[in-house]
């Protein structure tokens, strides 16, 4: 039941409020509540988003590379709650390689995102592991050379 409330208030987090709800419940949740939770959100990242017909898409501003619709905000989000819930998760379950598997190829060569894999593999034991995710970082970025 506490597995099912988290993960409505999770998804229901609109202005970040619920945020810190994993690691604060986790205890609470223990292993099992924990892996309902993981289920719950895997459930929701296989449905498709629900995706209104083109005649009722609405337009809700303008960006550079045109109009931004109302669902593509909401399926934006829907895929940032899913993924930042099963980060968190994976941390609570000590579990490296299910935090991993949430980052993009992209993102694993984003500076930040980088640190945040190799601390994670240091902390298991993970040294080689981690120095190969700091040397995926793309030094090619902007702020990168701040780095050295």
């Amino acid at each position: 039941m506490l597995a099912e409330r988290a993960f409505n208030a999770l998804y229901e987090n609109d202005y970040g409020q619920y945020d810190e709800l994993i690691g604060v419940l986790s205890p609470a949740l223990g292993p099992i509540g924990l892996e309902l939770l993981k289920e719950r959100f895997l459930e929701l990242s296989k449905a498709p988003p629900e995706r209104p017909k083109d005649r009722d898409r609405k337009v809700i501003g303008w960006g550079t590379s045109g109009p931004l619709r109302a669902d593509e905000i909401t399926g934006h989000r829907r895929e940032s709650t899913i993924r930042m819930a099963l980060q968190e998760i994976a941390d609570a379950q000590g579990d490296v390689d299910a935090f991993i598997a949430q980052q993009s190829e992209k993102a694993r060569t984003v500076p930040r995102v980088a640190s945040e894999i190799a601390r994670r593999l240091l902390e298991a034991g993970r040294a080689k592991e981690a120095w190969s995710a700091i040397n995926a970082v793309n030094e090619s970025r902007p702020g990168c050379d701040r780095l050295g």
